[in-house]
């Protein structure tokens, strides 16, 4: 129990949803940033090539190795931007949706620990029960 109130599993459940979207759109935000960075990164290494003398076939085939890296995870990036762009249109038009079963649930909770029970007979029992 948690401040008194019994801990529902429909809203732990639907709290974990929510949660689990807005790490997509948090990775997808990372994602962004890293294709950034390798952008960044490619310009560099293509004003390396363009501005200073190379310095050898070695030094060339290093600089070649490092932008086909750059640009080996900047492509896995933004495949994998792509694939995320899918489940945040699925957060975004349902998100409202999650968020109104969670005040939902938790009105339904409130309500069933505040319950009371009307009696539907001022009668006893044993009124109707003859002692033989």
């Amino acid at each position: 129990m948690k401040g008194g109130i019994k801990v529902c599993k429909a809203i732990d459940y639907t709290q974990k949803i929510i949660s689990l979207l807005e790490d997509a759109t948090r990775e997808k935000e990372r994602l962004y940033n890293l294709v950034h960075y390798c952008d960044l990164k490619t310009c560099d290494l293509l004003h390396q090539i363009e501005l200073n003398k190379i310095g050898g076939m070695y030094k060339a085939y290093l600089t070649i190795e490092e932008l086909k890296e750059v640009r080996k995870t900047r492509r896995e990036a933004k495949d994998e931007i792509e694939t995320l762009d899918l489940i945040e249109n699925f957060k975004n038009s349902q998100e409202k949706k999650y968020r109104n079963i969670l005040d939902t649930i938790t009105l339904k909770q409130k309500s069933l620990i505040c319950r009371h029970y009307n009696p539907k007979s001022d009668c006893k029992l044993t009124n109707f029960i003859k002692i033989v």
